[in-house]
């Protein structure tokens, strides 16, 4: 029996899941638990002065720090640092843990205040930025593993500013692990930064350079997609988005087996419904709409012409995906030009599509292509300037002459 390939999501995954091994412990999403609750590890080959200590609760829940607090918390956190970037692999995942659990408080109950998390966040990017770049991959990890779950459990509009420094910095790192948990903090931290100084470029510029660097990776991708939609719309977020959401859909290539679609395609259905969403759509600029209506239109034409690829079979769940989504946008879009309901009917025909399976049920690909094809028709007509794609080019005859 012929074997079939991995699919590219597969891949994907396990590209990520490859560094994690080295840390001895794969990280799943943490349950809240409190620094009472963080046994301290036994004596290992290495003590680090302050590294057993943990924050009490009582210092994290208080609003009013006392003068010798900030102080205590510098210490904790230095030493708990420096145990996260040894050699002691125990004392490793012990201190990624402790530094983590203590931006939370006593749960959902009794959060952290936003006094501490000031401090506690000042003095945890203070000794980070000391270490980013400096260590093995396991190291460096561990710190972006930490900013990111420290920033997704942080609310207060302070604290997000604290740790913007490593983060941008761990957006440099080499590593595609690295810069995925460091976009993930980014995009934790990204809506109040953007909220409070939309001409800012500095944040999403680097953003858009990491996505850039690893080649526009799939996760990464995705999670810079996060960073740069914060609710309210940031113009400075909207010009880079739009760049991305181009330069993710310039991969597609059907006339290229091994570049048919990007890692992940299905990410690019989640940038169109951001980009065309009611609440969005009328604060971009017209050049801007005619962008994104460019780009949803070569998506989708180069996506009809991947589809009865003979190696699209890995990739057919996900185009399905972003076809529905890209179509579901243009609904949108229509109602916002003139209610152009022959747009919009075209479109709510891909509302129910299902990728085809092994038993042979779900929409035929061909059937696909059919109802794309008015899609594609009335979309160049509601925005005449659209470009279309070239003619695909003839495969060379494989025939010789007799």
């Amino acid at each position: 029996m012929k074997s079939s390939p991995i699919s590219c999501r597969s891949f994907t995954w396990l590209k990520l899941l490859a560094p994690l091994l080295v840390l001895g412990t794969m990280v799943f999403p943490l349950t809240v638990i409190s620094s009472a609750q963080i046994a301290v590890p036994a004596s290992g080959p290495t003590v680090y002065p302050n590294a057993g200590a943990t924050i009490p609760i009582s210092l994290q829940i208080n609003p009013n720090l006392g003068d010798k607090d900030p102080e205590l918390i510098d210490k904790i956190v230095k030493g708990q640092v420096e145990a996260l970037v040894g050699q002691d692999p125990v004392l490793r995942a012990w201190a990624r843990n402790a530094l983590i659990v203590a931006s939370v408080g006593g749960g959902m109950n009794a959060p952290a205040s936003g006094g501490y998390l000031l401090a506690y966040t000042g003095a945890l990017n203070k000794y980070l930025l000391q270490h980013v770049g400096e260590h093995d991959l396991a190291a460096r990890l561990n710190i972006a593993i930490v900013v990111a779950r420290v920033a997704e459990h942080d609310a207060k509009d302070a604290t997000e500013a604290s740790l913007t420094p490593v983060i941008l910095k761990l957006l440099n790192d080499k590593s595609d692990s690295v810069v995925l948990w460091a976009m993930k903090g980014a995009a934790a931290v990204s809506p109040v930064l953007l909220s409070q100084v939309p001409s800012n470029q500095t944040v999403i510029k680097v953003i858009g350079g990491a996505v850039a660097a690893h080649g526009y990776f799939g996760p990464i991708t995705e999670e810079a997609y996060n960073a740069m939609s914060p609710p309210t719309p940031a113009p400075a977020a909207i010009v880079e988005f739009i760049k991305l959401f181009a330069a993710r859909v310039a991969l597609y290539d059907p006339a290229t087996p091994d570049k048919l679609t990007p890692d992940d395609p299905s990410v690019e259905g989640k940038a169109a419904q951001y980009l065309t969403a009611t609440a969005n759509w009328p604060v971009l600029s017209a050049p801007q709409q005619a962008q994104v209506v460019q780009t949803i239109y070569t998506m989708l034409a180069k996506l009809q012409r991947c589809l009865d690829c003979p190696v699209a079979i890995d990739h057919q769940a996900e185009m399905f995906v972003n076809i529905k989504r890209a179509c579901a946008c243009l609904v949108v879009v229509a109602g916002n030009v003139n209610s152009n309901t022959n747009l919009a009917g075209a479109a709510t025909g891909l509302n129910n599509i299902t990728p085809p399976t092994s038993n042979n049920s779900g929409t035929p690909v061909n059937t696909v292509k059919d109802l794309l094809t008015p899609v594609l028709t009335n979309l160049q007509a509601a925005f005449p300037a659209i470009k279309p794609l070239p003619a695909p080019v003839a495969a060379p005859s494989t025939t010789t002459a007799p």
